[in-house]
C-alpha cells in the first residue's frame, strides 16, 4: 500500500517475528516497528530499549496518528524519512515504559483458532487498518 502511495522502492516492509535473525537491520533505518499485540512490543522493548519509541501496535499507532492530525504541535515541516522520524518521535514522545505495561494498549484482534467468517472479518479489518497507516505516512513523507 506505500508502495503505490510512495513510488516503487521508497520504502522496505519486513515481518520478522520473533525467530531467529540473520542481521538485526541497523537502528537508524528503522523509522517504526508496528506489531499487533502489546506483548510484541515489549518483547522488542526488551531487545532494544532504544526501539520502544518506535514500536507501537498498529491501532495504537493509528490512534497516535489521529491525534496528531487535530494536534498542531504534532506537525513536521519538511517531507521526506526525517521528517518520518521525527514525526515517529513526537506520536510516543510522552509514552513511558511503565505505564505501558499496566495501562490498556489496543491491539490487533489474533483471529487464530477462529471460525472461517471471524477469521476473514479480522484479516479485512487489519487490511483496512493497513490502508490507514499507509495513508499517515505518504501524507508525512510528501
Amino acid at each position: 500500500m506505500l508502495a503505490e502511495r510512495l513510488g516503487e522502492g521508497a520504502v522496505e516492509i519486513r515481518t520478522s517475528g520473533f525467530g531467529p535473525v540473520d542481521l538485526p537491520p541497523i537502528d537508524d533505518a528503522v523509522d517504526v516497528i508496528l506489531t499487533a499485540e502489546r506483548d510484541h512490543v515489549v518483547k522488542i522493548a526488551a531487545l532494544s530499549p532504544e526501539a520502544f519509541r518506535r514500536a507501537m501496535t498498529l491501532p495504537e499507532f493509528l490512534s497516535y496518528a489521529a491525534d496528531a492530525l487535530v494536534d498542531p504541535g504534532a506537525a513536521v515541516g519538511d517531507a521526506g524519512g526525517d521528517a518520518v522520524r521525527r514525526w515517529i518521535e513526537q506520536l510516543t514522545a510522552s509514552r513511558r515504559a511503565v505505564e505501558y505495561l499496566r495501562d490498556r494498549i489496543p491491539e490487533v484482534a489474533d483471529p487464530t483458532g477462529s471460525m472461517p467468517k471471524a477469521f476473514e472479518a479480522a484479516v479485512v479489518a487489519i487490511e483496512q487498518q493497513c490502508r490507514e497507516a499507509a495513508m499517515h505516512f505518504s501524507a508525512r513523507a510528501h
